[in-house]
C-alpha cells in the first residue's frame, strides 16, 4: 500500500488531512501520545486508541536503554512488544541531547552518552539512531542532529539550523523500504 497523504479540508493556510499507512489512518493535525519507553503510563492500548490517538511517540534513546533493541526484536519488532496495531513515531534521541546534558560528549561524529539509569556509556549517530528505529520497524523515523546544540547556540538561528539539516541529511546512509517507511526531520 505504501504511504499517502490526502487533503480533505482547506481553510486559509490551515489544512486537514488523512495519512494513510498499512498500520491505519492517521487524521492530521494529529495529538500523538508519548510512550517514551514503549508504553502509555496508565493505560492499555486499546484504551490509548479510544481517546481518539491513531499514532503513538516512542524516544529511541529510552527504547535504546531499555528495553533495548535485541528485546524489542524477540517480539517482531515495536508494534508486537507495545501491543499496538497502530501507526508509530520515533524521535531520533536528539532531544536527549539537551535534557540530558550534564550526562553526554558530543564529538564530530555523534554523541556518547551516560545513561540516566546506570551510569552505563551508549553512543548514538545518526546512522546508528537510523539504524535502532529500523530494527523496531516503526513507519516513521526521526533524523538524528547531534551537532545542532553545539554549533547553533543562539536560539533562533534559522541559517545554522538548516545547514545542520542538509549536513544531516547528506550525511545518512540509510536504505529504508520508502513504501513503508518515512524519514522525517523533527525540529526541537
Amino acid at each position: 500500500m505504501g504511504i499517502t497523504f490526502q487533503i480533505t479540508k482547506k481553510s486559509g493556510l490551515a489544512r486537514r488531512g488523512i495519512l494513510n499507512t498499512e498500520r491505519g489512518s492517521i487524521q492530521t493535525p494529529a495529538f500523538m501520545p508519548v510512550g517514551t519507553a514503549a508504553t502509555i503510563k496508565g493505560l492499555l492500548p486499546d484504551q490509548v486508541h479510544n481517546t481518539g490517538a491513531d499514532i503513538i511517540l516512542a524516544n529511541t534513546y529510552h527504547l535504546m536503554l531499555r528495553p533495548g533493541v535485541e528485546n524489542i526484536k524477540k517480539f517482531a519488532g515495536l508494534h508486537q512488544f507495545m501491543n499496538w496495531k497502530h501507526p508509530i513515531l520515533t524521535d531520533s534521541g536528539g532531544f536527549q541531547i539537551m535534557s540530558l546534558s550534564s550526562l553526554r560528549d558530543i564529538d564530530e561524529d555523534g554523541v556518547t552518552f551516560k545513561a540516566h539509569t546506570d551510569g552505563s556509556k551508549h553512543r548514538l549517530t545518526p546512522e546508528h539512531a537510523i539504524y535502532l528505529q529500523e530494527q523496531n520497524g516503526q513507519q516513521f523515523v526521526s533524523l538524528f542532529h547531534h551537532n545542532l546544540v553545539e554549533v547553533c547556540r543562539s536560539v533562533g538561528d534559522i541559517e545554522c539550523a538548516l545547514r545542520s539539516l542538509v549536513l544531516t541529511w547528506d550525511n545518512q546512509d540509510v536504505n529504508l523500504d520508502n513504501t513503508k517507511t518515512v524519514l522525517h526531520d523533527l525540529v526541537q
